[in-house]
């Protein structure tokens, strides 16, 4: 006789995507460092903050299937497949805006560390920086 979970799980097994049954036999171990240097890789940055790297991560692994594309990235020869392409633009956003989502629900990592604020040349709007009235000037590289 076959019991209800033996049942339930013949048709998970069944119907599941490839990718959902990697997941559920083994959850692949990315450490902070291997995030740190994809994210260097994709952002062709060397300095990172750890913190942060540790927040994104633990965003990405808590998707099954994009803890298994991360592990592939981490592994990656220079031929991604769109699901890779994908997760790296993805990691890049966060990165660069400061917000990362979990179940499609965004949360604030960082405002000052963004890294737009770097690569515009400015400080976070509401920082304070540079002598009084800063703010007032354009920026010297325009």
């Amino acid at each position: 006789m076959l019991t209800r979970r033996a049942l339930l799980l013949s048709t998970v097994v069944l119907l599941a995507p490839p990718a959902r049954l990697r997941a559920l036999a083994r959850q692949p171990s990315i450490s902070v460092d291997q995030f740190i240097e994809v994210s260097q890789r994709l952002l062709g940055r060397s300095k990172l903050d750890r913190e942060l790297a540790q927040i994104y991560l633990g965003a990405v692994l808590s998707n099954a299937d994009d803890a298994i594309t991360l592990a592939y990235l981490v592994e990656a020869n220079n031929n991604p497949t769109p699901e890779m392409k994908s997760l790296a633009s993805t990691i890049i956003e966060w990165w660069y805006t400061g917000v990362y989502t979990i179940k499609g629900t965004p949360h604030l990592a960082t405002h000052t560390g963004a890294l737009m604020w770097s690569a515009l040349g400015r400080p976070a709007p509401g920082t304070c920086h540079g002598r009084f009235g800063a703010w007032s000037t354009p920026p010297e590289s325009i």
